[in-house]
């Protein structure tokens, strides 16, 4: 999904050739990892105190999405200053207003397509299990 949201390579002839592009490489290296590192964990402590509702599992898919990116933006910056289009993103190691703005654009970019994903994994997965006391 995040490959229709944000597409890569922009040197490959055609649309499909870079959707297929980011797709592989957003899954092998941002949802999978992500997914058993931080959502398998995230599945088993939180099935025993809430039944699986299609919010709570798009609440839980727009975190464990979020989650690495937000720790990403908190610990590390690694330049000493950047900028998009003109305007500073980082001035001394630290983050500017406007790298601030961009960083909470992007991880708002992940969190919806993680909400997207836990909805989803709510409608395959989850809407007609029913756990051993009833609930659902």
């Amino acid at each position: 999904m995040m490959a229709f949201v944000a597409p890569a390579y922009e040197g490959l002839p055609t649309a499909i050739e870079r959707l297929t592009a980011t797709a592989k490489l957003d899954a092998s290296l941002g949802a999978y990892p992500t997914a058993i590192v931080v959502g398998l964990p995230t599945y088993f402590i939180l099935r025993r105190h809430f039944s699986a509702r299609p919010l709570i599992c798009a609440v839980a898919g727009a975190v464990v999405a979020a989650l690495p990116w937000l720790f990403l933006v908190l610990v590390t910056s690694g330049a000493s200053s950047a900028s998009i289009g003109g305007q500073a993103t980082i001035i001394d190691g630290h983050y500017a207003a406007y790298g601030w703005l961009e960083s909470t654009y992007f991880i708002a970019q992940i969190a919806l397509v993680g909400w997207t994903a836990g909805f989803l994994f709510w409608a395959i997965a989850a809407a007609g299990f029913k756990q051993p006391d009833g609930r659902r």
